[in-house]
């Protein structure tokens, strides 16, 4: 159970960082860039990455999601309809995911393009934080039984 877990990490992290690298910022300046105009660059900038950022979160559950129920088979993915998935899963943590978006937008700002930081800017701004916050939000899901085939056992 244990390499799927980490294998699903991994997939998880590909698909942030292939979103990151192939979806490039178009007509934007971000570092230090001041538009003709005072500034309206950096803010076309800004919400480039901010939708850049949402995009990656959900894009990061939906593949986690997805793997988790058809690839690996964890036994807490036990919806059987998109219209079950849609209820009980995406849309109930939608709320969580987005918060998570915001915060890591506003620290990977601060860090990376405030303070000018290069040091593996493309990790962090790519699919890791989202792949941990998955695995982190989704681990009792990962081995989680239902209770009667646990009573089932007891009896048998």
């Amino acid at each position: 159970m244990n390499s799927k877990k980490v294998m699903l990490f991994i997939l998880l992290v590909a698909v942030g960082q292939i979103i990151f690298t192939f979806w490039a910022i178009d007509n934007a300046l971000i570092e230090g860039s001041v538009g003709p105009d005072g500034g309206l660059v950096q803010i076309q900038a800004n919400a480039q990455l901010a939708i850049r950022f949402l995009v990656i979160t959900f894009a990061v559950k939906i593949a986690g999601d997805f793997f988790s129920k058809f690839v690996f088979k964890f036994p807490g993915y036990n919806w059987l309809y998109i219209r079950d998935y849609l209820k009980e899963e995406l849309f109930a943590t939608l709320g969580v995911y987005f918060a998570f978006a915001l915060v890591w937008l506003a620290v990977s700002f601060l860090v990376f393009y405030a303070g000018d930081v290069d040091f593996l800017s493309s990790v962090f701004m790519g699919g890791f934080p989202p792949a941990i916050y998955y695995m982190f939000i989704g681990t009792y899901k990962f081995e989680k039984k239902d209770s009667t085939e646990k009573r089932l056992k007891r009896k048998l």
